[in-house]
């Protein structure tokens, strides 16, 4: 699905924490360990944001002992990933992105062939190749009580995936001025895959 502008709306208006605040050693915004070819992963905020977003707009490929992670949205959407997306995955996986048009696809954003990043959200469950209808909320997200980390991944799907819209009041008993005028806030996800839906669902009970 291709985000919507309305949904910087949204995103503005949560009362998250400062994600745009360089951490102290972006080396150790996330913590992995390597033992027999496997990672363990210690979720944070920033990575929870992270994965919401690949979660929406994200695609990874494996070819032999190549990676490659891309992520774009629509043109409209070029100051989200120059200012908030592309600082992000610097900030937690200390790398240098440069985003782009891919004018092909009517998309804006970056591709990254660094192993690491790749690596870090195939282990926190995301596949190698198609995952539209199939994709969903990363296990240690859904089952954590950490809710700064729950917040930072329904922000990172509603920023690619969700929208913020206002119609008008249908039925009886409202006042005129409310059934003409679109005052009535309504937040939507809308996803291809019923386990996304379904986690995130979950996530905001």
């Amino acid at each position: 699905m291709k985000p919507s502008s309305k949904s910087k709306a949204f995103a503005k208006c949560c009362k998250m924490p400062d994600l745009a605040t360089p951490a102290l050693d972006p080396k150790n915004d996330y913590k992995s360990s390597n033992n027999n070819n496997s990672m363990i992963i210690e979720m944070t905020p920033d990575l929870a944001e992270i994965c919401g977003i690949h979660a929406g707009d994200g695609y990874m490929r494996k070819r032999g002992n190549n990676y490659e992670l891309e992520l774009s949205g629509g043109f409209d959407e070029k100051e989200y990933y120059d200012f908030h997306v592309v600082p992000l995955f610097e900030r937690v996986f200390n790398i240098k992105i440069k985003a782009q048009y891919f004018r092909t696809k009517g998309t804006y954003g970056f591709r990254t062939s660094n192993k690491d990043v790749c690596k870090t959200l195939h282990n926190c469950g995301f596949p190698y190749g198609k995952k539209t209808f199939t994709v969903s909320v990363p296990e240690e997200i859904l089952t954590s009580r950490n809710l700064d980390i729950i917040y930072s991944f329904v922000r990172g799907v509603f920023d690619t995936d969700g929208t913020l819209s206002f119609r008008c009041r249908n039925g009886s008993g409202y006042k005129e001025l409310l059934v003409k005028r679109h005052t009535l806030p309504e937040i939507s996800i809308k996803v291809c895959s019923k386990n996304l839906r379904d986690g995130v669902a979950k996530l905001l009970l």
